[in-house]
């Protein structure tokens, strides 16, 4: 059958996780073709119920939809119902000759060679004469009705696996079962027993499928069962797929060189010895003569005379084949411990003696269980160890263990598994989705880095460091959805109410019971400190990014009680959820011409990376990197990439306070560094860290709790300050790597940058390269790190699209006679010209105190709304930066309160000499809005803004620290983004400069 699946042209990258399932089954019957007398039919279907019972199977195992069975009467009804439709399986029961039997079936495969054809017959008496005049004529197989419908089950998919099994092993490594009997009555009393056992360990393993995916792939990949009826027909399956069989289950009696032969499975057992002396092989037998003979050559026996045949072949299937529970046992066969699945394994595994270990491996127990679960790869990773090859079996089992968690967090890695109502938390998982709907930007993001990383295959190339994502529970967009309309919160949109009444309304709320326990589920396995972040549909898309807009809260998560921790998580959530409606939001919403209702919410749970230290945590190192630099010094390229990195919680980059920058391709250029003389201003000289002193208190909105910030010397005590920082040697004035001698600390990051104490840069350069691949253009990630370990460890924690406006051509900016500059800059972002600007705000430089930054922030804020709400973009300077939290590196505006400004402009002042940062969310929807932005230095020849023209101008409004300006005559503002160089001019003001092209060199002086 041609397969036309259209991920077969996909580059590797793009094939969705758990590629090929779709290839696997491919053929299965839909439809039947039952050739039976009346009477026949009428017991079937009325004393047997056989529709209803294959439904009632087909249902119960969640296999797909059960075949639709279409009665005939006659050979000649039958051969015109196949020329007439299409047939998957045509089953004979009339009571015809056998003469007419063959007749039939020669006729059917000549007239549709590939339709199987299959004999069931309610008479035992002379079948081995009629099934031989069949098998000349072509029959495919022969079924004794014993009154039981679940034969019908056994022959539909004994037919599916025969015509499935190539392709099942070939592209799903799938495992079989070898029955070899060539009696018709036992191969009809075996067959619904095996199939029966095998859908059942199939339907159980379901359960801990990821996803709906992963749940149809281990049903698909279930182990086929194949019969041969020779020894010949067993031996070559053997030796076709010699590392997918599971077992055997054989007859002794049966043909060998085409006659019977008393000794035919003791052959077989022999040569399948010879290569696989591990593989599970059963002898069954009537004659009972033959138990011990079975027993001294290694294979099991069961009497096919016994009144527990049936108890005993499950018992085989269960114990031997990996069906059931994975049973250590001593080699005295005393039990020990069980597992259900492979988290109880694991477990099993720490804590089974050693003895029990070794007994399971010599036999390769592990991978048989593994393989009969559908975990293939694992269990062709574990089977050529033999515990022989290690010293004693501590080594063994530690191979093992690490085996194995290697082998799920590779699954794992990218998809997205259910959280199902009433199931198991699996903590081991690295990401589950809790509720239907979108999971919002930022989820995806996170659940997408998984997928990034199974790829780029880190862990090869950095074998000394743990890579990995944090375990994160995603809610759904439709919880958000559930939790507002089950509390009637959609009338708060329309009541213009303050953050504080949304918020206690939002608080107010109750969740769904099934919400409420499957997030109870997830803090009884999860005891570290959480991050509740926001994850919006829109959230992190590159033209609409929403960077810092909404609410992220950490929790503790230290309370000795379980119903207090819940509550705290669930105070988070919906305090997240209320955010969203918070006046900032709408603000933000209304400048990007979104409808509130439009702006669903996910929420990301995600495991905060770190370490205790004495009553606080944090990582050892936070950072921001970006595929593309807009501010490249020396010989720095944009394309190199760059990185912001600091010690402790990432919110000192975030809030755009003092991280070090520096590109990986280039780690020995750090600016900040070059200036001595400002060394203490350019760099970190606090951290944040989570407080865990307080247990029991709640976040709220309005303050910064549980984080705390703590000086340099707390980092030093908890020694997480040495793999990062210098001292400051006054005596000769310079830098000092290491902590070992007296000074002031100052966070260099030398060791990483100079040393490669940790290979930082590398792994960035590798990282940044596969999200610039897989983003199809610039991208930033969030990362963290901690160092203080046996084996550091290193985190991704996002991944978004990073906006760069790309400039094709010089732009030209004709300067006339009578223009002045009020601004020029080297540094600019941005590509474009825009004419027409009349407003101005900007902070006045002989009233600037870096002391009163917040109250600058709210008369800022004060005009962005008026100029928003006429319509009236406008020019925004200021001194240092704008965005951050930090009050003494710039003014700490939110987004949403500058959001009109066309153009932003951060100048030095003297005594105020900030680099510009970009790695803050307020810098992220700068660039996504594709606003202009100024930096202007005070030693820079080209760069300067003219205060003393603005301050001539009449205001149009001024308070204590700033002005807006309503100009007579419009501002042009053009900036070449491929040069960097940018100009903001007003008409008819002469400033003595010439006309020249921007992104030209300037004129010799």
């Amino acid at each position: 059958m041609p397969n036309t699946d259209r991920f077969q042209v996909m580059d590797e990258d793009l094939r969705p996780s758990f590629f090929g399932f779709h290839d696997l089954m491919s053929w299965r019957v839909e439809r039947i073709l039952l050739v039976a007398s009346l009477y026949d039919a009428f017991v079937l279907e009325e004393d047997g119920r056989l529709t209803e019972r294959i439904f009632s199977q087909f249902s119960s195992l969640s296999l797909s939809s059960p075949p639709r069975v279409t009665p005939v009467r006659s050979v000649t009804h039958a051969l015109r119902a196949l020329e007439s439709g299409s047939y998957d399986l045509v089953v004979l029961m009339l009571r015809l000759t056998d003469e007419e039997s063959a007749s039939f079936v020669r006729e059917v495969k000549r007239r549709h060679p590939g339709v199987p054809v299959v004999f069931l017959t309610y008479d035992g008496s002379g079948l081995p004469r009629r099934v031989a005049a069949m098998e000349d004529a072509g029959i495919d197989r022969a079924f004794l009705w014993q009154g039981d419908t679940s034969i019908f089950l056994a022959m539909i998919k004994l037919m599916e696996d025969q015509a499935n099994l190539d392709t099942d092993v070939s592209r799903g490594d799938v495992r079989l079962v070898v029955v070899v009997e060539d009696s018709v009555r036992y191969v009809s009393t075996f067959l619904p027993v095996l199939y029966r056992e095998i859908l059942s360990q199939a339907q159980a393993l379901i359960d801990e499928g990821l996803n709906d995916f992963h749940k149809i792939f281990r049903m698909r990949a279930r182990p086929k069962v194949v019969l041969a009826t020779t020894y010949e027909e067993a031996l070559e399956l053997f030796e076709r797929y010699p590392l997918n069989v599971l077992g055997f289950l054989s007859d002794i009696r049966f043909p060998r060189g085409g006659e019977p032969s008393a000794d035919a499975g003791f052959e077989l057992l022999a040569a399948v010895r010879r290569w696989a002396p591990d593989v599970p092989f059963m002898l069954l037998s009537a004659e009972s003569s033959n138990a011990q003979r079975a027993h001294a050559s290694g294979a099991l026996f069961l009497d096919k005379n016994s009144p527990t045949l049936v108890k005993e072949l499950r018992r085989f299937l269960k114990h031997h084949l990996g069906f059931g529970d994975f049973i250590f046992r001593l080699p005295d066969g005393a039990e020990v411990d069980r597992a259900r699945d492979l988290e109880e394994l694991l477990a099993g595994l720490r804590n089974a003696p050693g003895e029990s270990v070794a007994y399971h491996a010599t036999r390769n127990h592990f991978s048989h269980w593994l393989a009969a679960r559908g975990e293939f790869a694992l269990a062709r990773a574990i089977r050529p160890r033999r515990p022989e090859e290690f010293d004693g079996p501590e080594e063994l089992r530690a191979d093992l263990i690490r085996r194995i968690q290697h082998a799920r967090q590779a699954l794992q890695r990218g998809i997205i598994a259910d959280l199902i109502t009433g199931a198991r938390f699996h903590s081991t998982r690295t990401f589950q989705r809790l509720g239907q709907g979108s999971l919002g930007g930022k989820s995806r993001s996170i659940a997408f880095l998984g997928a990034l990383l199974e790829r780029a295959r880190l862990e090869e190339s950095f074998p000394e460091v743990h890579i990995g994502v944090p375990r994160t529970v995603a809610l759904g967009a439709y919880v958000f959805e559930q939790f507002v309309e089950a509390n009637d919160l959609e009338r708060l949109l329309s009541a213009d109410l303050p953050d504080e009444a949304i918020a206690a309304a939002f608080l107010a709320g109750e969740f769904p019971s099934e919400v409420t326990a499957s997030l109870c589920r997830v803090l009884e396995a999860v005891r570290s400190p959480l991050a509740v972040r926001s994850s919006s549909l829109l959230e992190d898309s590159p033209e609409q990014p929403f960077a810092g807009v909404f609410q992220t809260f950490m929790l503790p998560n230290n309370h000795p009680e379980l119903g207090m921790r819940l509550e705290q998580l669930t105070h988070a959530i919906k305090l997240v959820y209320a955010s969203a409606w918070f006046a900032s939001a709408q603000r933000y919403l209304k400048a990007i011409g979104q409808k509130p209702l439009e702006q669903q919410m996910g929420v990301a749970i995600q495991q905060v990376v770190g370490r205790t230290y004495e009553k606080v945590f944090y990582p050892t190192i936070s950072g921001v990197a970006q595929t593309h630099n807009f501010y490249p010094v020396r010989y720095q390229r944009p394309e190199d990439g760059v990185a912001l990195v600091a010690l402790g919680l990432g919110k000192t980059i975030t809030d755009g306070g003092a991280a070090l920058r520096f590109s990986p391709q280039h780690p020995g250029i750090v600016p900040q560094l070059s200036n001595l003389e400002r060394i203490f201003d350019e760099t970190q000289r606090r951290l944040w860290a989570l407080d865990l002193s307080r247990p029991d208190a709640r976040v709220s909105p309005q303050s910064e709790h549980p984080l705390v910030r703590i000086d340099l010397a707390d980092a030093e005590r908890h020694g997480t300050l040495t793999h990062l920082a210098s001292v400051y040697s006054a005596q000769d004035h310079r830098l000092r790597d290491g902590l070992s001698t007296p000074g002031p600390r100052v966070v260099t990051f030398a060791p990483i940058l100079k040393w490669k104490s940790f290979p930082l840069c590398d792994l960035l350069g590798r990282v940044l390269e596969r999200a610039h691949e897989a983003m199809a253009g610039p991208a930033e990630i969030e990362f963290s790190a901690v160092l203080d370990d046996d084996q550091p460890e290193f985190h991704l924690l996002q991944i978004r699209p990073l906006t760069v406006v790309e400039a094709v051509q010089p732009l030209d900016l004709p300067l006339a006679a009578g223009a002045h500059p009020i601004v020029a800059s080297a540094r600019c972002l941005g590509h474009g010209r825009v004419d027409g600007l009349r407003d101005v705000v900007y902070v006045k430089p002989q009233t600037f105190d870096r002391t009163q930054t917040p109250a600058i922030a709210a008369e800022v804020a004060r005009c962005n709304e008026e100029l928003l709400g006429a319509g009236k973009p406008y020019v925004l300077l200021g001194p240092g930066r704008w965005g951050t939290s930090d009050p003494f590196v710039g003014i700490p505006v939110a987004w949403d309160q500058v959001c009109g400004a066309r153009a932003f402009v951060e100048a030095s002042l003297p005594g105020f000499e900030v680099e510009p940062s970009q790695g803050s969310h307020f810098f992220h929807n700068l660039t996504a809005f594709r606003a202009f932005s100024f930096s202007v230095g005070l030693r820079r020849p080209d760069e300067h803004v003219d205060w003393a023209w603005l301050d001539r101008q009449p205001a149009f409004w001024e308070g204590l620290w700033v002005r807006r300006l309503e100009l007579r005559v419009p501002l042009t503002v053009a900036v070449d983004g491929r040069s960097g160089e940018g100009r903001i001019v007003v008409e008819g003001e002469s400033s003595g400069s010439p006309t020249r092209r921007l992104g030209t060199p300037p004129p010799p002086r």
